[in-house]
């Protein structure tokens, strides 16, 4: 029988937990769930509880990292960089989520997973035809343009929409936000730049 995968997860709030259930119900013969870590302990325990595992909760993401074959990174763009750096120095595998967390750098990774014989995954999410755009990117692409139109109640709490446009009530018909390059993007709509990330990274 094939050895089961040991999967890490890093980060046990919504994303990490539907995640962690997943695996364990549709792939439970080809993985399981080793250990789990999040920097509030009690989501951690909870997490755990919901799965009905003992002893899966880490001290430390490096602990984490050391135990299993494959890191999953569900926690903010702004951790995303630091924890896939390190599960490549142990040479482990990871699946980043917060793929805006890596752009900037992410050149670096390639070179430290190449090094280290680490593997780095990006789930393509709402978009399809990724590898169409990867191929493309080989040649022909220039520029690659993302339209995204979501409901003014999406951007409360962004500090750039509230500083440039003030009150989202006061917008009653389509308004251009934001416009530019995925860099500025990620960095003033951290919660809503995934698609806009791997597009970047898939593209140019």
């Amino acid at each position: 029988m094939d050895k089961k995968i040991k999967i890490g997860i890093i980060g046990c709030g919504a994303i990490g937990s539907s995640l962690a259930k997943i695996i364990k119900k549709d792939f439970q013969d080809k993985a399981v769930i080793a250990k789990i870590f999040d920097l509030d302990e009690k989501k951690s325990f909870t997490l755990a509880r919901v799965l009905g595992y003992n002893n899966i909760v880490a001290g430390s993401r490096r602990e984490l990292i050391k135990k299993v074959d494959l890191v999953i990174e569900a926690t903010h763009m702004k951790y995303a960089y630091e924890i896939t750096k390190d599960a490549l120095n142990f040479s482990k595998d990871i699946l980043v989520m917060s793929v805006g967390g890596i752009v900037a750098r992410y050149r670096n990774l390639v070179k430290l997973a190449k090094r280290k014989k680490g593997k780095i995954y990006i789930p393509s999410g709402a978009i399809c035809g990724i590898d169409g755009l990867k191929a493309l990117a080989q040649d022909r692409i220039k520029s690659v343009r993302l339209t995204t139109t979501k409901p003014a109640n999406s951007f409360k709490g962004v500090d750039f929409v509230k500083q440039r446009f003030g009150s989202l009530d006061k917008i009653k018909k389509d308004k251009v936000l934001f416009s530019g390059p995925a860099q500025k993007a990620i960095k003033y709509f951290p919660q809503n730049i995934n698609v806009a990330a791997i597009l970047s990274l898939a593209g140019i």
